[in-house]
């Protein structure tokens, strides 16, 4: 009987030792992986607007050199009250990605021109600036304009701008007396060029440009 009861505590006492085992011989510890990802951005500006106004003053030889147009001479040597005046402004600082809550420079330039002619040059030098550290490629310019209306950014489309890095463009508004502009009319134009991402497939649809004559907004 001894015996017997002796097996049992010994039973017992392996099965307690055996549940305590399990109890405190999982030692563990964890390893863990915690990180952050912050996203860059792309960001261009408008920067660097210059305004030339010129008209072109007939030569001996029936050709034309522009001058500025408060140096107009005329056919009769005499001097020419400045008439027409084209100035521009720089829209406020626009969300032109919708995901962006950091733009910092304006992407909208106004340019307006009041009392042209035939012969009178508004030409609008400006620079699209990459303000983001994210690099970015270019669309060829989309626009809607008159043909006597021009914008030249150069090779453009052929460059990657840095944050800090410029790319210089040249507007140029001129018309003939053969281009048939009417007098007291009213002509918009509008150009939208679009920065991407450096690694974008160059293919990439650049959207479809809306009507000149609404309130400008990013395509």
């Amino acid at each position: 009987m001894f015996t017997k009861k002796y097996v049992w505590l010994v039973l017992l006492l392996v099965a307690a030792l055996a549940a305590m085992g399990v109890g405190y011989g999982l030692w563990f510890e964890w390893a863990i992986v915690w990180g952050a990802v912050e996203t860059g951005e792309v960001d261009i500006g408008i920067e660097n607007v210059a305004v030339t106004e010129m008209i072109g003053s007939p030569r001996a030889d029936g050709g034309y050199d522009l001058v500025p147009e408060a140096e107009y001479v005329g056919f009769e040597g005499k001097g020419k009250a400045e008439v027409a005046d084209c100035w521009t402004m720089l829209g406020a600082k626009e969300l032109a990605n919708p995901g962006n809550t950091k733009d910092d420079g304006s992407n909208i330039l106004f340019v307006h021109v009041e009392g042209a002619y035939p012969s009178y040059h508004c030409i609008v030098d400006f620079d699209i600036k990459s303000l983001g550290n994210v690099p970015v490629h270019f669309k060829p310019p989309r626009s809607k304009a008159p043909q006597w209306v021009n914008l030249d950014c150069g090779n453009l489309t052929e460059r990657q701008l840095h944050e800090g890095e410029t790319a210089h463009c040249q507007l140029k508004i001129h018309f003939t007396n053969e281009d048939e502009v009417q007098e007291n009319g009213l002509y918009c134009f509008k150009y939208a060029i679009k920065a991407y991402q450096f690694n974008e497939d160059a293919s990439a649809d650049g959207g479809v440009i809306d009507d000149c004559t609404q309130e400008p907004t990013m395509p």
